[in-house]
């Protein structure tokens, strides 16, 4: 039995939630992404305030990309949280030394590179549409990006002497 994550998702859930039927919700889905057109980007939360909340963080779970936004967050967390309790420590792993701004600055591009894409499979999987780009290429573009950004960043930082990356 096959069929959009949507489908799936709504057979899994419209018991547990008492959804509406899914036709009424692909009615609902459409007017809104026709209508919203410059929001996209934060489109899950003009959903969940039509359908059903937890259906929408359901949806928000399935999308791919996920684990990038995940490690971001959880990672300008540690560093706020050490931040507070330690200040700007060394953070070191086998012969490579770091204070916590570059982890800061590693956490933050890679949420920021993966977001987009995060967003995009969700509207792609709420819209039940494939993505333009194949999967492949969108993970190369992301790796890219990631990479390029944090690279960047992160030697401004160290040639401002904001932050400290030492091998020995």
């Amino acid at each position: 039995m096959s069929g959009s994550k949507l489908e799936k998702m709504y057979r899994y859930c419209s018991e547990n939630m008492g959804l509406i039927p899914l036709i009424e919700i692909r009615s609902i889905i459409s007017n809104y992404y026709r209508k919203s057109e410059n929001s996209r980007r934060f489109s899950f939360i003009g959903l969940a305030s039509i359908i059903e909340f937890k259906f929408v963080k359901k949806m928000l779970y399935e999308s791919d990309f996920k684990w990038g936004v995940l490690l971001g967050l959880v990672g300008s967390a540690v560093f706020i949280f050490h931040l507070i309790k330690d200040g700007v420590r060394t953070l070191t792993i086998n012969s490579f030394h770091c204070d916590m701004v570059f982890t800061l600055v590693v956490a933050l591009c890679l949420l920021f590179s993966s977001y987009p894409f995060f967003i995009d499979s969700f509207n792609c999987n709420m819209q039940e549409v494939l993505p333009r780009k194949p999967y492949v290429f969108r993970i190369t573009i992301l790796l890219f990006v990631f990479i390029i950004s944090s690279s960047f960043i992160a030697a401004i930082f160290y040639f401002l002497g904001l932050t400290r990356i030492e091998f020995y």
